[in-house]
This record gives C-alpha cells, structure tokens and sequence, in this order.
C-alpha cells in the first residue's frame, strides 16, 4: 500500500496535470491539443483525460485503441478497486467516476471499430453492470451488436430486461430485423416494422440510402427525429445489408405504409 506522503504527491501532480488540460480544451487545433495532452501525462501517468485527448487526436480507431486502453487502466488505477466493488451498479452517482465510465464506452466502440466484436461486448456488458441505470446508452449499442452478430438468444434476453425501452426506435428497429430474421416477412414481423416506422419514420430513408448517413453521428438527439433517425441508422445499418431479403422488405412494406 502506497505511503499517505506518496498517495498525496500522485493527487497533487494529476491536479495539476487536469489543469494544464483544461487550458488546453480551449484550443482548435488538434495538435496543440495534443502537445499539452503528453504534458500533462509527463506530469502524470494517471491523467485519464489526457489519454483521451490524444485518442480523439488520432485518425485512425487502430491508433486511438492504445490510447483509451491507457485511458480505463489510469481511471482504475485513480479509483481504486474498493469503489469497483463497492459501487458496481450505481457508479454513475459518483461525480468522479463519469470520465472513467466515458472512456471505457469509447474503448468498446473502438474495439467494435477496430474488428474485435467479443471485446466490445464484454466492455459494453460490464458498463451495464457498473451503472445499472446506463446513463451513457450502452444497451442501444449491444442490442444492435448482438443483432449483427446473430445472437439471438442474448438479444432476447436484453430486450426482456429493458421492457420500458420497447417502445424506443433504438430497440424497435432491431425488433423487426429479428423478427424478420427468424421467421421472413410474417405477420409478426410485419407488425413489429409498423411499430418501428411508428417510433421513427425517418430511419428507411438512411438504411436504403436514399440519405446519405453524415460521417459524425449529431451529438444531441431527440425523439422521432432526423438526429436519432441517423443514429439508429448507424449502428444497425451493417445488420440490415447483411440479412439477405431485409431491405427489399422494408422498401416494400413502407411504399404501402406511407400510402
């Protein structure tokens, strides 16, 4: 156990570190960013934001994965295994732990990004049992992985678990899609896709490309809209191409829907 002396010296010098980094959020260019971000970090290895400065500094998931890596190992190195344990299920009232839980949901995305499908799950899963309450929408994240990959059986599971989230155009797209998966174009199914098209009608316009999909998802989203018609779109689009007879039927059902 580290000496009382030490533990203050390692507060003080990441305090001082988060200092330097919040002139630094003042700055446009990334690589100034950048230059203030391994600053900080030569003043303190345990600076989590710093990591993540250079990570969204990087142009390529490949190159960011190492950095939000470092990232979560500093966040559990500053929080300490005590409030691992003691608060799983209710990390997310503990002001401190916001950024350790940001950072572990941008290494699962990364390592989704990045091909490692099985890593990104297991972080999205532990988010879940971490912050009970999912502050940070992780379930619409795992829903739509778990419909990529096919595995049905966990998809079941976790839609059972957010019943109050059936009615969300997160969880009604994917929905229809396994439906669809499981028994073609049934009445079952066809009946979940009004369901979606009901929750959000913007959403075919994107998964049949008839909009272009913006290259960033928008930041700030409402209910029914165009901005979270794009982020439904976005994480499930993949899913869609790949199940064979799945836009032809969407193209199909929403000419007489929006007859």
């Amino acid at each position: 156990m580290p000496a009382p002396e030490a533990s203050r010296d390692r507060s003080e010098a990441r305090r001082q570190a988060e200092t330097l980094l919040e002139q630094a959020r003042l700055f446009a260019d990334r690589r100034r960013r950048s230059v203030a971000a391994r600053q900080a970090l030569r003043l303190s290895p345990d600076c989590l934001e710093a990591y993540l400065f250079l990570a969204q500094g990087c142009r390529s998931p490949f190159n960011a994965l190492a950095f939000y890596r470092q990232a979560v190992e500093a966040g559990e190195r500053v929080l300490g295994p005590t409030i691992l344990r003691s608060e799983v299920g209710y990390l997310w009232q503990r002001r401190e732990t916001h950024l350790y839980l940001r950072a572990r949901a941008s290494l699962a995305q990364t390592l989704w990004d990045c091909g490692q499908p099985d890593h990104a799950l297991r972080h999205w899963y532990e988010l879940l049992r971490l912050d009970g309450s999912d502050h940070l929408h992780v379930r619409y994240l795992l829903a739509a992985g778990l419909l990529e990959l096919g595995r049905s059986q966990e998809l079941e599971a976790l839609l059972r678990h957010y019943t109050a989230d059936a009615a969300s155009a997160y969880f009604t797209w994917v929905t229809a899609l396994a439906l669809f998966r499981r028994s073609g174009p049934s009445a079952e199914a066809r009946h979940a896709l009004d369901a979606a098209l009901a929750s959000n009608a913007q959403v075919p316009a994107y998964l049949l490309g008839r909009q272009p999909l913006p290259r960033h998802r928008p930041r700030a989203m409402g209910h029914g809209d165009a901005s979270e018609a794009i982020a439904v779109a976005a994480i499930n689009l993949k899913a869609w191409r790949v199940t064979p007879g799945a836009l032809d039927w969407l193209a199909s059902h929403i000419q007489a829907w929006f007859m």
